[in-house]
């Protein structure tokens, strides 16, 4: 029998965030750790380990909480008033800044930062995108509704031209 907890959908939204923070933590680890700064024999791979665990596992929960937010929107699993306060929220001015200013922040630190910080231009990364999954998560996208059919038949005129066969 599945377990099924009973989370809300602005926790949801929290719990993506809190992925991307231990994401972030990992990248952040792994650029102020001393051993893996100095590359110069193999023993920074056991200091690497704890990085690469957060990496994997803010990126685990950042990920399955946007999918179960787009499956339970789809499911309806939530009232509408409850996901239009986040719709609301994600079309914001201040959740478009937001967006915004992580992109901004990651194309500076990648364009400022040296070497040894490097990892930290993956912080902007992995939070514009957590942003813009969120977004595509929660606002719906229109329905194409039925393919438009172009009726050829009334507008089409054989092709005439004066010049054929001139160079």
């Amino acid at each position: 029998m599945k377990r099924r907890f009973n989370i809300s959908a602005a926790q949801m939204v929290l719990l993506s965030v809190l992925g991307a923070v231990v994401a972030s933590g990992g990248f952040i680890l792994l650029a102020f750790d001393r051993q893996i700064v100095h590359r110069d024999s193999l023993a920074f791979i056991p200091s690497l380990i704890p990085s690469l665990l957060l990496v994997v596992a803010g990126f685990g929960i950042s990920l399955m909480a946007e999918s179960s937010l787009t499956n339970g929107i789809a499911a309806e699993r939530w009232p509408e008033d409850k996901i239009a306060a986040l719709r609301r929220l994600v079309q914001s001015s201040f959740w478009k800044g937001l967006s915004i200013f992580c992109v901004i922040a990651y194309v500076g630190s990648f364009i400022a930062l040296t070497r040894p910080y490097r990892p930290l231009v993956w912080v902007g990364f992995i939070f514009s995108m957590m942003i813009f999954r969120l977004r595509a998560a929660v606002i719906p996208f229109p329905s194409p509704g039925p393919p438009k059919v172009i009726d050829w038949s009334n507008n089409a005129t054989p092709l005439r031209s004066e010049h054929w066969g001139e160079h």
